[in-house]
């Protein structure tokens, strides 16, 4: 997977037409149903701006769905070839499940003769002739979906947004004006961003487009059935676009689904599992669009034993028994984008990637970061202590190597898969609190003074004027091999280092 977006600029590409797909499947059984989601976004075609908006929607969408307990596989700026595989995967994976399974696709789509076809980024288009071999047909995927039958539910949402692609000045226009109506399989529910045949807002002066803005805040209402979700999100688009634009919605479901159930209150709950002083939700920061998860109050055993007892260094011993209130955590490692939202520099070695993480951060600029992001500490952003970023790292304190398991290359990016630099956050698979990149990419600031052997300050944050003793760092980098990548592994550096593998990701106080 390639860069996912953290812009807050837009570049207005004309000719930008997005398509979103959502595809929900399985009526809600007693059980809680597997989600699975995939999210595309193609905003780098060959020889035109980068689709900004269209990359920052598929990015939030995917950090979305994940908090709200998908388990997602995102991918950015494919082929035809890679984009075919990518819904034929989807399609397996979900053929013979009784879960949830969404499919969202941001980027170019197209309608030729009444059917609609996805863009890959490397589309080559002279007229119509070219689209059957040059694109991916819509109906393809809607075929393979509904072979799962009429009792299934088969959520289909299409942001046919912005103008055709290909009407240009220089050629006859390849396809018609937004895109087709389809007919829906049985047990299927069709969104579309607009009224099919007609576009709908470049939003460029926001975030996101106007659909996905809206789509992405109806998600988190509590207790409220899609299709009652739906149209909460064709009511704001309408009104906020002066009734120039209405998502439209086809199609009919059997059984029922909550995007955020109410806990006892019918539908599938997100197995996001939360102690008695955790929320259920996710929290986004407001200026940075930074994404926060809950980590639930727990015990486990910090430091050398368990799993990984073979390999402990010294520094990691003894095992201890510690206790960590609930707090949050950020998805993410601190970006570029967001550094220099906020800062109004980029400090990084590794330039021009606003998704990779900000590097050649001190301990003391981290703490500037905070202050200047979080004034007067009133949303109590800080950093993590050391006891809480390997909770976290750990899923909440699970026996595992790395952070999210024992499979690095699938979890991180470090020096026998990194080409010896960083990489854009959320590259990666997740761990189990939907967590990315806490092995591998950059060594991440604590808010901890290093103690060996643990003595207790592992659990405690420094003040900025604390005495200048080492701060603990943690997670492994790009620069590293796998040793340091471990869950237990233990580093400090000095607050004024400023090194090109350094950067930090936030924690929240649960109740600021």
């Amino acid at each position: 997977m390639s860069g996912q977006g953290y812009r807050t600029q837009r570049r207005r590409a004309w000719w930008c037409l997005g398509l979103g797909a959502l595809l929900l499947a399985g009526a809600a059984p007693a059980a809680e149903p597997e989600r699975q989601a995939l999210v595309i976004g193609n905003a780098a075609y060959t020889g035109e701006p980068v689709l900004v908006n269209t990359r920052n929607d598929s990015v939030d969408m995917a950090r979305k769905l994940t908090g709200l307990g998908f388990r997602v596989t995102a991918h950015q700026d494919l082929g035809r070839r890679d984009l075919a595989r990518a819904l034929t995967d989807f399609v397996r994976q979900v053929r013979g499940s009784d879960g949830v399974a969404l499919f969202y696709y941001s980027g170019h789509g197209l309608q030729v003769g009444g059917r609609n076809y996805l863009v890959p980024v490397d589309a080559q288009l002279h007229d119509a002739l070219d689209v059957p071999n040059e694109t991916i047909p819509v109906d393809t995927l809607l075929a393979g979906l509904g072979e799962r039958g009429d009792t299934a539910v088969n959520l289909i949402v299409l942001d046919a947004c912005r103008n055709n692609p290909y009407q240009r000045s220089d050629r006859k226009a390849i396809g018609d004006k937004g895109l087709a109506r389809v007919e829906a399989p049985g047990g299927t529910l069709i969104l579309y961003a607009t009224r099919p045949g007609e576009t709908a807002s470049d939003n460029p002066a926001g975030r996101n487009g106007l659909f996905t803005q809206h789509l992405l805040t109806a998600l988190d209402q509590p207790g409220v059935p899609v299709e009652e979700t739906f149209k909460q999100v064709a009511r704001g688009v309408q009104r906020d676009s002066k009734k120039t634009q209405t998502p439209w919605q086809e199609g009919l479901i059997l059984g029922q689904f909550y995007f955020r159930p109410v806990v006892g209150g019918g539908g599938p709950v997100p197995p996001v599992q939360t102690g008695s002083d955790a929320p259920a939700a996710t929290w986004t920061e407001p200026q940075t669009g930074m994404v926060f998860v809950p980590v639930p109050a727990g015990r486990f055993q910090m430091g050398c034993g368990g799993a990984w007892a073979g390999e402990c260094q010294d520094n990691e011993k003894p095992a201890r028994q510690v206790q960590v209130k609930g707090y949050w955590m950020a998805k993410t490692e601190v970006t570029q984008a967001q550094w220099q939202a906020v800062m109004g520099n980029n400090p990084s070695n590794f330039k021009d990637c606003d998704d990779c993480p900000v590097e050649g951060v001190s301990w003391s600029d981290a703490q500037a970061f905070i202050a200047k992001l979080d004034p007067g500490g009133q949303q109590g952003l800080r950093l993590p202590t050391e006891a809480e970023w390997e909770y976290a790292c750990r899923g909440g304190g699970k026996e595992e190597t790395y952070c999210g398991g024992k499979d690095l290359d699938r979890l991180a990016w470090y020096d026998e898969n990194s080409g010896s630099n960083t990489h854009p956050v959320g590259g990666k698979t997740a761990n189990g609190l939907g967590l990315y990149d806490m092995s591998g990419n950059v060594w991440e600031w604590t808010c901890s003074a290093k103690a060996d052997p643990y003595d207790g300050a592992e659990q405690r944050c420094l003040r900025n004027n604390d005495a200048k003793s080492a701060r603990v760092v943690r997670g492994g980098s790009w620069f590293l091999n796998s040793r340091y990548a471990r869950a237990a592994y233990r580093s400090s550096n000095d607050p004024e280092n400023r090194d090109f593998n350094l950067g930090l990701r936030l924690a929240r106080t649960l109740s600021p």
